[in-house]
């Protein structure tokens, strides 16, 4: 017997326009008119130029395992299966940058926005400015177990996300490019098998599912067979 299921808890979408570069400013004209005070360092003056572009490369879309159980056996009338996951990977959002770029010249949040943009997981425009893609403060989904089943037999629990990267490079205007890596998750889910018996299905194509059966049940166990 054989229960698999996932769980779709985050698909998303928000806000933001523009990140990454220095300010985009204009130039006097050049004539000396007395005393000027100090230019402002770069760090506390920068923003964001307007208007700038992200062009994409590298994009994947990836199911990593994140957790999973060790084998627990159920009598007849099932139960609920209480063993702990061991936490084997923690998804992060986050935005990188390949050279150091002033504080004030970053917007993470108009990065991943980008970034949602182009893998379809956020419409074109989209202001909104509430959506877990984008958010840099995203806690990890919970491991915690609350599966049941509903008769006997040896099962593993395990979790998993769907994690996005992607490397870009931001433009605007005569400004100097800037260059970095997002990172986010759409979505994350979790799933039981039974060590006794292969994968069925889309299951025995799932690299996540196989992996889980290999930690809990031993690379020779039929769960492990894709």
């Amino acid at each position: 017997m054989k229960k698999y299921r996932e769980t779709v808890l985050a698909v998303c979408a928000v806000a933001a326009l523009v990140a990454g570069a220095s300010a985009c400013t204009s130039s006097g004209d050049g004539k000396p008119k007395g005393k000027t005070k100090p230019a402002a360092s770069a760090s506390a003056s920068a923003k964001p130029c307007e208007g700038g572009t992200y062009t994409w490369s590298g994009v994947t879309r990836k199911d990593v395992l994140t957790g999973v159980s060790d084998e627990q056996e159920l009598g007849k009338d099932g139960g609920e299966l209480t063993h702990p996951m061991r936490e084997l990977y923690t998804p992060h959002v986050s935005v990188t940058y390949a050279d150091w770029v002033p504080a004030g010249a970053r917007d993470a949040k108009a990065a991943l926005n980008a970034l949602g943009v182009k893998i379809g997981e956020i419409e074109p425009g989209d202001t909104g400015s509430e959506h877990a893609f984008t958010d840099v403060k995203r806690p990890a989904p919970d491991t915690k177990n609350r599966t049941s089943m509903l008769g006997p037999g040896k099962f593993v629990d395990f979790a998993w996300v769907k994690e996005v990267t992607g490397e870009f490079t931001y433009n605007c205007g005569t400004e100097a490019s800037v260059t970095g890596k997002a990172t986010s998750w759409t979505v994350d889910g979790s799933g039981v098998l039974t060590c006794s018996e292969p994968p069925k299905g889309a299951e025995k194509r799932e690299e996540y599912v196989l992996e889980a059966a290999r930690i809990a049940c031993g690379p020779d166990a039929p769960a492990a067979k894709g």
